[in-house]
């Protein structure tokens, strides 16, 4: 008998639904701290613009670092190169995300927006926290097809573990999805403390990203499967938060010694 798929429509909460529910916030997030700020119309459908831009780079950047894991794991086990292959396993992986998003920020607002850029920055930097978040929570609802049935399959789980906490989620894992959104709701809400009392100044995007890096480090020593992909002795994702706390030293180091410097900004009344 051949299968049949019996329920073969995915709820709307399962991992896309989610991403969907987190851009969705972030937009809503970003807008109404512009009106919170009094940014004008004009300004805000600038900053839109180069948000929106900013997340179709993260979905560029996402599919490359993808190609990038697929490809040091298939040197790591031997397999032949096959572009087809790596096209056929990629998978998502946040981080490219992260710089996508956050390299278009860094590099248009500025540009577009000289006079709020400090603002624009601490603005979409916080909103972006909060997609985060939603988005993790999509990997824990993850769905599948198997054996003709729509089966919960979360991914980017955690070890198993044989304890009461673990026994309550799914096959008695850690589940490191729901740890990390409650970090990233976390890490928003303080980001939109600081924001709020004028405390940002343009910072609070490399606050996330040092904040995360250290997270996503530690992390990974209890996702299953993390050094499926190594670089050295470090997962990717860990090697990639050491290269963001690096970066992030780096530049503290050489705005104390004066070699970057902020220019100011002309008519900013945040």
């Amino acid at each position: 008998m051949d299968k049949v798929i019996c329920f073969y429509r995915e709820p709307f909460f399962t991992y896309f639904g989610f991403v969907g529910i987190g851009v969705a916030a972030s937009l809503l997030c970003g807008s109404l701290l512009c009106l919170r700020f009094r940014v004008g119309l004009r300004d805000w459908l600038k900053m839109l613009g180069v948000v929106l831009l900013g997340f179709g780079a993260s979905v560029l950047m996402m599919k490359l670092f993808s190609l990038g894991a697929v490809a040091i794991r298939q040197a790591l086990i031997g397999e032949p190169y096959s572009l087809s292959r790596l096209l056929e396993n990629v998978a998502a992986v946040f981080y490219g995300v992260v710089c996508g998003y956050f390299t278009v920020l860094a590099l248009l607002l500025p540009r577009v927006l000289p006079h709020r850029r400090r603002l624009g920055l601490d603005i979409w930097a916080s909103a972006f926290a909060l997609g985060h978040g939603f988005l993790r929570m999509g990997c824990y609802c993850n769905t599948a097809v198997e054996d003709g049935w729509l089966v919960w399959r979360p991914c980017c789980g955690g070890v198993r573990m044989d304890n009461a906490f673990c026994a309550h989620f799914y096959d008695s894992r850690l589940p490191t999805q729901l740890i990390e959104s409650a970090f990233a709701f976390l890490l928003f809400a303080v980001m939109l403390t600081l924001l709020l009392r004028r405390r940002g100044r343009g910072r609070l995007p490399a606050f996330y990203l040092v904040c995360y890096a250290v997270f996503r480090y530690i992390i990974e020593f209890f996702r299953e499967g993390a050094m499926s992909v190594a670089i050295g002795p470090f997962s990717y994702a860990q090697f990639f938060s050491l290269l963001i706390l690096a970066g992030a030293l780096l530049a503290a180091i050489l705005r104390r010694c004066g070699v970057l410097k902020t220019p100011p900004e002309d008519g900013e009344r945040s």
